[in-house]
C-alpha cells in the first residue's frame, strides 16, 4: 500500500527515500519468508524500477543468498515489458543479469530451473522476426537460446530441469524468427527443422534427452511437442505409425493435442493433418484397449481437433468415429469408476463427455444418433458422478470442475433438449452454488452457439427456474452476475435474440488440461 501511494505521488518525494529504507530493513529481517520477500521486492520495483531488482539479483548471486535470488527471479518473471525502445533495452539487461545469475548458481538445480524460466520469459519478448532486424535484440535472443541449450546438455539427467528448458525452447520456437529458429533446430535436431534426421526427434541434443528419460512420459511428451513444432503434426503421426510403443503413442497424443489447442490460425498448414491425427488417436485407443491413460489422452486429443470444425479435411464420417469413441470411452469409465481405477476412470469420464459435447456442438445433427443409441441414461449417470465428486472444499479446482459440469449439461442438452435437463438439474440441485453457475453458463453457451434446440429456452420454464434460484443465492454477487446474463439471453423475443447473436463473437469452447 505504501509503495503504491508513493508511486502515485500521494506522499510526495520526501517520503520515497524513507519508504525505501523501510523496505530494505523489512527485506533484511525477512530473508527466510518467501512471501514477504516476493512482495517486498515487488514494492521495490514499483518504487525504483526494474534496475533495482537487477541490482538485488546481482548482489545476492555473488553472496549466494538463495532465497533472495529465488524471490527476485520470480519477481522478474512476472513482469510485463513495454514494446518501446526503453522497454526492449531493459529486457536485454534482464537477460544479461539472469545469465550472470546462472553462472554464479551452477550448483543449485532449483535456482537454475527458476533462472531458465525467467530467461525464457524475457527472451520471448524479443524472439519474433521483426526484432531480428535489430542486432542487439537478435544477439540477445540467440544468446538466450544457446544458454538454455547448454544448460539442457549439462543437466540432462535432471527431469524437471529438462522439462522446464524444453518447454521454454518450444515457446521460443513458436514465435521465433528465421535465425533463432535455425539456432534452436541445429542444436536440438542436428539439422534444420525440415529434415527430421534419425526419425522425428533427429540425432541432436533432443535425442540425448529422449534416451536419458525414455521412461518419463511427461518429458517424452514435451519432446514430441517440440518435434511437432519443428517438423509439423504430420511427422508426429508418421512416428506414431512407425512406433506402436506405449511411450511414443502417449507422448505423440499429448503433443498433437497441445499443437491443435494452441492453434488460432484457421489457415495454418497443420489443419490439413487433422484427418490423419484423428485416425492416429483412434488407432492408439484400439492398440491399448485397457489403458485408461491412453484413452483419456486420446479423447482430449480428439476434442482439440474436433473444435476446429468441419471442412474438406474433417467430414461427418470422421466426427462420427470420434463420437463413437467418446461414447465407448464413457461406458468404460463408468464401469470402472467405482473400482480401484477410480481416479483415472473419473478423468476418462470427464474427457469423454467433453468429446461428445464438442462433436454435438460442431455438428448438431449427431444429437439424433445419441438419442437412437439411448445415451441419455449414460450421460445422466455421468452428470450425477460429476456433481457427487465436485470438490466443494477445494476452491482451486472449482472453476475447472464447473467447466466439466457445463460439458455434461451441454451433451445432455443436445440429447434430451435444454429445457428438460436444466429444469430438472435446478430443481434437484439448485441449492448448490456450483450447479447454478454451471446451468447459467450452459444457457449462455447454447445461446451464443445458436444451438438448434434454443427454442426450448424461450418457453419460460428455464427462465422461471433461474429466477427462482437467484433468490436463493441473492447474496452471491458472482452467481447473480452469471444468472443475469443467462436470464437476459432468454428473456428477449426471438428476433432480438438472433440480432444479438449476430453481433456477438462466440467464445472458444472451454477446456481443461
Amino acid at each position: 500500500m505504501v509503495s503504491q501511494l508513493c508511486k502515485g505521488g500521494a506522499c510526495g518525494d520526501a517520503f520515497g527515500a524513507r519508504v525505501g529504507v523501510v523496505l530494505e530493513r523489512s527485506l533484511q529481517r525477512s530473508q527466510n519468508d518467501g512471501k514477504v520477500l516476493y512482495w517486498g521486492l515487488w514494492a521495490v520495483q514499483q518504487l525504483h524500477g526494474v534496475q533495482s531488482l537487477l541490482a538485488t539479483l546481482r548482489t545476492n548471486c555473488v553472496v549466494f543468498n538463495e532465497k533472495v535470488v529465488k524471490s527476485t527471479l520470480r519477481s522478474l518473471s512476472d513482469l510485463t515489458w513495454e514494446g518501446d525502445q526503453a522497454g526492449l533495452d531493459t529486457v536485454v539487461q534482464v537477460i544479461q543479469t539472469v545469465i550472470f545469475c546462472m553462472q554464479k548458481c551452477q550448483d543449485s538445480l532449483d535456482l537454475l530451473n527458476d533462472s531458465a524460466f525467467t530467461l525464457s520469459r524475457a527472451a520471448l519478448t524479443i524472439a519474433g522476426e521483426k526484432h531480428e532486424a535489430i542486432p542487439q535484440l537478435k544477439e540477445a535472443a540467440l544468446t538466450s537460446a544457446s544458454i538454455l541449450m547448454e544448460l539442457l546438455s549439462a543437466k540432462v539427467a535432471n527431469a524437471q530441469l529438462c522439462r522446464t528448458v524444453l518447454e521454454a525452447l518450444g515457446e521460443l520456437l513458436e514465435v521465433a524468427g528465421p535465425a533463432l529458429r535455425a539456432r534452436i533446430c541445429d542444436h536440438l535436431f542436428a539439422g534444420n527443422c525440415n529434415n527430421g534426421g534419425s526419425g522425428v526427434i533427429g540425432a541432436g541434443l533432443l535425442s540425448k534427452v529422449s534416451q536419458e528419460h525414455h521412461a518419463n512420459t511427461w518429458v517424452q511428451g514435451v519432446i514430441m511437442w517440440l518435434a511437432g513444432l519443428a517438423h509439423g503434426v504430420a511427422a508426429i503421426v508418421r512416428e506414431m505409425n512407425m512406433n506402436q510403443g506405449y511411450g511414443v503413442q502417449l507422448a505423440a497424443l499429448r503433443a498433437i493435442a497441445a499443437i491443435f489447442d494452441q492453434m488460432e490460425d484457421p489457415q495454418s498448414n497443420e489443419m490439413s493433418s487433422r484427418g490423419a491425427s484423428i485416425a492416429a488417436a483412434l488407432s492408439a485407443m484400439n492398440a491399448f484397449p485397457e489403458n485408461l491413460i491412453v484413452w483419456k489422452t486420446a479423447c482430449y486429443t480428439l476434442n482439440s481437433i474436433v473444435q476446429h470444425g468441419l471442412d474438406h479435411v474433417v467430414q461427418k464420417e470422421q466426427l462420427e468415429m470420434c463420437l463413437r469413441a467418446g461414447a465407448k470411452a464413457l461406458n468404460v469409465a463408468q464401469s470402472l469408476e467405482h473400482h480401484c481405477y477410480r481416479d483415472e476412470a473419473s478423468y476418462l469420464r470427464e474427457e469423454s463427455v467433453k468429446l461428445i459435447a464438442a462433436v454435438c456442438i460442431t455438428c448438431p445433427d449427431f444429437r439424433f444418433s445419441l438419442q437412437e443409441a439411448n445415451c441419455k441414461v449414460t450421460l445422466a449417470q455421468a452428470m450425477e458422478a460429476a456433481v457427487d465428486r465436485f470438490p466443494e472444499d477445494d476452491p482451486d479446482k472449482e472453476a475447472e470442475q464447473v467447466e466439466v459440469l457445463v460439458h455434461n449439461l451441454l451433451a445432455l442438452a443436445y440429447v434430451s433438449g435444454p429445457e428438460e435437463i436444466l429444469v430438472s438439474c435446478l430443481q434437484r440441485w439448485g441449492a448448490k452454488t456450483f450447479l447454478v453457475r454451471a446451468c447459467a453458463d450452459t444457457v449462455a453457451e447454447l445461446v451464443r452457439r445458436n444451438a438448434p434446440m434454443n427454442e426450448e429456452l424461450l418457453r419460460g420454464r428455464v427462465h422461471a427456474e433461474l429466477t427462482s434460484v437467484a433468490q436463493v443465492h441473492k447474496e452471491d454477487v458472482q452467481i447473480q452476475s452469471c444468472l443475469e446474463l443467462a436470464v437476459g439471453f432468454i428473456s428477449q423475443p426471438k428476433q432480438h435474440l438472433n440480432h444479438q447473436l449476430q453481433n456477438q463473437v462466440p467464445p472458444c469452447f472451454v477446456q481443461s488440461c
